[in-house]
């Protein structure tokens, strides 16, 4: 079992202890006090779910093949193409974004948001809510129009 996998067992198992405690100290105050004050439906739900998680990391159900990082790699010239793309995608995207303009990203895991635009961060989008997190090559819509900023534009 990998080291990572250790981590996720003991982090899994002190999880477990906390909730026995937990459990243990509410039902003497139960006991006590003649009413309910936990939720024993939710503790044997969460107790299942950790016993199996533990299960299956000491099992090496979650551990990776050690071949998908080599795989996984880009080439120089991917590596290439994919900055190229993005300084094509922030030049058409900085001379065509104004403050309040609908885009729609997609942020990882290939989750698609729609967000207000409201200004730049260096090379990174920033939305009305503040959050610079978006990237100018995963535009798709502005104002409800597919774009694709990533192909040179006269």
């Amino acid at each position: 079992m990998s080291e990572e996998s250790h981590f996720e067992v003991r982090r899994a198992r002190e999880l477990l202890d906390r909730w026995r405690e937990r459990a243990a100290r509410q039902q003497a105050n139960k006991a006590k006090e003649h009413r309910p004050t936990f939720d024993e439906e939710q503790y044997q739900k969460d107790i299942g779910y950790l016993l199996l998680v533990i299960k299956n990391l000491e099992s090496g159900y979650y551990a990776r093949p050690a071949s998908t990082t080599a795989t996984m790699k880009k080439t120089e010239e991917e590596i290439e193409d994919s900055r190229r793309d993005f300084r094509t995608a922030v030049r058409n995207a900085k001379a065509t974004l104004k403050p309040g303009d609908r885009i729609r990203v997609t942020k990882c895991p290939g989750t698609k948001r729609t967000i207000t635009f409201a200004h730049w961060d260096g090379d990174w989008i920033v939305s009305k809510s503040g959050i610079d997190d978006y990237a100018a090559s995963c535009i798709d819509r502005v104002n409800g129009k597919p774009v694709d900023f990533k192909q040179p534009q006269p």
